[in-house]
């Protein structure tokens, strides 16, 4: 009996990518809120700041999700188009961005 492979198009890949994306922001406007019933509920300051880091750790993480999703959308049309030095300024001012955020 032959193994028959499953393929994916890349429609079901940018599904996926936008459900993850999605989900984690979803995640990120719980945590948000936690944190404001927190202050709200008079929780002591040093509590409410490891809710914050953490929720801004969560940020970047989504923050580098969205970049890789960004490059993979640059560069994988670029080996079918000869336009790699637009692709790479793309991507080069949406990493600077990101950087300078941090």
């Amino acid at each position: 009996m032959m193994a028959t492979a499953i393929t994916r198009s890349p429609g079901d890949v940018r599904v996926r990518q936008v459900r993850r994306i999605r989900t984690r922001l979803s995640r990120l406007e719980r945590q948000v809120k936690g944190i404001e019933l927190m202050y709200d509920d008079g929780h002591p300051c040093p509590e409410i700041l490891d809710q914050v880091a953490s929720a801004r750790i969560a940020l970047d993480d989504l923050g580098l999700l969205i970049l890789r999703d960004h490059v993979r959308g640059c560069f994988e049309p670029v080996v079918y188009d000869s336009d790699q030095e637009a692709a790479a300024t793309r991507l080069m001012l949406a990493v600077r961005r990101f950087v300078a955020s941090a």
